[in-house]
């Protein structure tokens, strides 16, 4: 009797190798992202400077992270000796009301261990959320451009606020899949999310403050996140998972 030749057993199993993997092994979580940025003109006797602040959201299946910037300081005997920012991760499941922290930063030889906080609390201290005026007011106009819907509502100077104020509502369903907002009541219209907000002021004297402001914009905005920082949510949410075990 002819025994199989070896070639001929390899390729028959082969077919079942593949089909065991495709019906048994898990599939590699797909990770969105979107980096929230602000930029806010601030007024002084000795001019005008930017605040410049932002952070990333990332979703992988059940997770949520934010990857927040924070500032570190150094000193000794009063004297700096090193000023930098610093990134934090904080990953957390979306059915938990606690998450956890890390910091790549190593003391005494060892690494940081992995901080346990609050969901609420990191949100409440990093979003940029805004609630200006009431959630039932309709716009004052509309008009679409290059694909997108812009809400426009005006406010009138008044003696509290004695500037034109100009807020323009950018919608469009690039960001649709992101679940953070910079304000909810009115981030989304008719399939469409809340991707940019700009805040025009017409500048005026303020009696309160006994200076005049110049003309100014305010800018929120929803930003796409590299290939990289995917990479680098990708391994922080595998942290988390290693850590509990998931």
């Amino acid at each position: 009797m002819n025994e199989p030749h070896k070639d001929n057993m390899v390729t028959n199993i082969l077919p079942f190798i593949v089909l065991f993997n495709l019906i048994y092994s898990k599939p590699l979580p797909i990770t969105s992202g979107v980096r929230m940025a602000a930029n806010i003109p601030v007024e002084t006797t000795k001019g005008r400077y930017m605040i410049s602040n932002d952070y990333d959201v990332y979703y992988s299946e059940n997770l949520t992270m934010y990857r927040i910037t924070v500032q570190f300081d150094s000193s000794v005997n009063g004297k700096s000796l090193l000023t930098e920012n610093r990134d934090r991760y904080f990953v957390f499941s979306n059915d938990s009301s606690f998450g956890l922290t890390f910091d790549d930063r190593v003391e005494r030889g060892q690494q940081v261990l992995p901080r346990r906080q609050s969901v609420d609390s990191i949100r409440k201290k990093n979003n940029t959320v805004f609630t200006t005026f009431e959630s039932g007011r309709k716009p004052d106009s509309s008009f679409e451009d290059a694909g997108e819907l812009i809400n426009v509502f005006q406010f009138k100077k008044t003696a509290q606020f004695p500037e034109d104020f100009r807020f323009l509502f950018y919608y469009s369903d690039a960001f649709k899949d992101i679940s953070e907002t910079f304000t909810k009541a009115f981030d989304t219209v008719g399939g469409l999310k809340l991707h940019k907000i700009v805040i025009k002021a017409s500048g005026g004297y303020h009696k309160e403050f006994k200076a005049s402001l110049a003309p100014r914009e305010y800018l929120y905005a929803m930003k796409k996140v590299s290939l990289n920082n995917i990479r680098t949510a990708d391994a922080y949410f595998e942290k988390y998972r290693t850590y509990y075990r998931l």
